[in-house]
């Protein structure tokens, strides 16, 4: 049963945690000289800091639930503690994902993009060359 349940755990995680060093590298291709940099550094320090404390944070969550309680077994609020604080982190994840550029050769948007960004410059070599004559 538990090898069973761990294998679940680990088919998810690499659903996760799969394409996810290739995406965070991508987004740093404007300068690849900085892409392993930024990469290791971003990475490493949510996992240190939302990570590294979450075990700290769930215990204090569950005894201060625990505290809230007061021994009343119905009181349900409390006790879910721990899991509005994960659910909190995840909005907030989500939340920052609205802010992420998308790369330009993206299927979905980066012909537009790339298109827009070319007539930008186009017109913008034009006025130049206008005020020069």
């Amino acid at each position: 049963g538990y090898f069973l349940a761990q294998l679940q755990f680990v088919i998810c995680l690499a659903f996760a945690h799969g394409g996810l060093a290739a995406w965070e590298v991508e987004l740093w291709m404007a300068d690849p000289s900085l892409s392993f940099t930024g990469v290791a550094i971003g990475h490493n320090l949510a996992a240190t800091i939302f990570g590294g404390t979450m075990p700290l944070m769930a215990t204090f969550l569950f005894y201060r639930g625990d505290d809230l309680a007061g021994g009343n077994e119905d009181a349900l609020l409390p006790r879910l503690l721990p899991g509005l604080y994960v659910s909190l982190l995840a909005c907030v994840a989500l939340y920052s994902l609205s802010f992420v550029i998308r790369h330009p050769h993206d299927v979905r948007t980066g012909e537009k993009k790339l298109r827009d960004a070319y007539h930008q410059e186009e017109r913008r070599r034009k006025r130049k060359k206008k005020k020069k004559k």
